[in-house]
């Protein structure tokens, strides 16, 4: 390369010198680095969003009153909210300088901090709310929402249906339940629902005074089949012991004379303790458990089982104190207990397994899928048939991607009703239901018809369901247009 840069010997000027191609190849990497950094760039913003898609910005003020995620004093990997404390100053975005003491300030990140809201003012904050949330609402919102409430509220308010459910999940758990050798809950703690007429009312509180001894949080020992475990050798299995911390070591003793008073375990002869029941972690437990709930309740109607949670629903107050009565009476010869606390009866609207129910479908009744799309979002509600009404049973909607807003109309249509179809594919696979659209996408999934790979493939998929397509008219489609404009601002 010095060679022809000293005699200029390159042949023919056309042809680039050595020199030039290295040249050339510098710059091609330097714009190629350009280009990679802003893509790494956009990248970052893009996994960004992604990750602070659920993220909600709280900023602080000097003087406000704020609570700190600060270690325990007694074990430094646990963490609990202390406060209040003040707010000193805003250092950035995300950092705080709080007074922590008389005369001690630090420094804190805001994923650190809590606002701490007086106990004086939260009811006052939650009247205010909802006027916020209302003033943010569009009168073309507010309309829809109104027609959604004469459709479908008064809707639900006709229904006699009745249920009750037995769980173990409740919105004041805190922490791991121990072992109860003593009963502290009866009967009078199962939550009856306000709802029910005076003379429901007594007769559940009377099925409940009835059956006192199933109402327990001291759990009992069930009356079935024992569980066998087999193993593959006859050599024992062996752990290494581990030390409890010294400041344990009292309520562990106590945690176990606990369990040994429940009759959860017993002593052995050489000191040591073993399990009278199935215990939890072992691999086989909870399909043991299940399996043997399913067997205590399998031919009671109107009554789903899912390990511990039961769920006893019936359309009428009558037949529903009959199932009830069924289901304490096979809890009962089995020696199981419900814990009383968790037990609600009489309920039109009940949390299980953490959804909201206002009503159970019937899977042997057809059911009514009515779509809508806009430009922002698609929506979809499935219906069901009750007395002559078309209830609700299930919500659905979503906003676009970006490139789903370039769609057409009618292909956003027709995404509509797909996304609808696959979301609550579980209620109409296998079964014929109606499709209600105040559009006509459909047409358009002859081959015959359309050109477009997009369609086709939707049409495609639509074909493994067995469904008749109805028309309706938009300002009978309120439900699902409503959930399509709800991602619009």
């Amino acid at each position: 390369m010095l060679r022809e840069l000293w005699d200029d010997s390159v042949p023919d000027p056309v042809v680039s010198s050595t020199y030039g191609s290295v040249l050339n190849l510098a710059d091609r990497l330097q714009a190629t680095c350009e280009l990679a950094k802003e893509e790494l760039v956009k990248d970052r913003e893009v996994q960004r969003s992604y990750f602070d898609r659920k993220a909600e910005l709280r900023e602080f003020l000097p003087g406000d009153k704020c609570l700190l995620l600060m270690p325990t004093s007694h074990n430094k990997l646990l963490a609990t909210w202390r406060g209040p404390f003040e707010v000193v100053a805003r250092n950035s975005e995300v950092n705080y300088t709080i007074q922590v003491g008389h005369h001690k300030t630090k420094r804190f990140h805001v994923n650190m901090l809590k606002r701490y809201i007086e106990p004086q003012q939260a009811v006052a904050s939650m009247s205010v709310g909802k006027e916020r949330v209302t003033g943010h609402r569009t009168s073309e919102q507010l309309g829809c929402l109104r027609l959604v409430r004469k459709q479908f509220q008064d809707e639900v308010r006709e229904l006699v249906g009745c249920a009750t459910v037995i769980s173990e999940e409740a919105e004041n758990d805190v922490g791991l339940e121990t072992a109860q050798a003593r009963q502290s809950e009866t009967w009078k703690n199962v939550a009856v629902s306000d709802c029910l007429a005076s003379g429901q009312k007594d007769e559940a509180v009377s099925l409940c005074r009835e059956f006192a001894h199933v109402f327990s949080d001291k759990p009992g020992q069930a009356q079935v089949e024992p569980h066998r475990i087999e193993l593959i050798n006859e050599f024992p299995v062996k752990t290494k012991p581990y030390s409890i911390p010294l400041r344990l070591v009292d309520d562990v003793k106590a945690e176990i004379n606990a369990m040994v008073e429940a009759g959860i375990i017993e002593s052995t002869l050489w000191g040591l303790y073993q399990f009278t029941v199935l215990p939890f972690g072992l691999t086989n437990a909870p399909a043991v458990f299940n399996r043997t709930m399913r067997d205590v309740l399998h031919d009671v109607p109107g009554t789903e089982v899912f390990v511990d949670d039961v769920l006893v629903h019936t359309e009428s107050f009558e037949e529903h104190m009959v199932v009830l009565r069924k289901v304490l009476e096979r809890l009962s010869a089995a020696g199981m207990t419900v814990k009383p606390s968790k037990t609600e009866l009489g309920q039109t609207v009940i949390q299980y397994l953490g959804h909201k129910w206002e009503m159970l479908p019937n899977p042997r009744e057809p059911f009514t899928l009515r779509t809508d799309a806009s430009q922002d979002a698609v929506g979809a509600v499935l219906l069901q048939e009750q007395d002559g009404w078309l209830c609700p049973v299930a919500y659905h909607s979503r906003k676009l991607r970006a490139a789903e807003r370039n769609y057409s109309t009618i292909e956003r249509e027709l995404l509509a009703v797909v996304d609808g179809i696959k979301k609550f594919q579980f209620y109409l696979y296998g079964g014929n239901f109606v499709l209600e659209t105040d559009h006509m996408p459909l047409e358009h999934l002859k081959p015959s018809k359309t050109a477009n790979a997009r369609l086709t493939r939707w049409g495609l998929y639509l074909q493994q369901f067995d469904y008749t397509l109805r028309y309706i008219r938009g300002n009978e489609n309120v439900g699902a247009d409503l959930l399509s404009r709800l991602g619009n601002k």
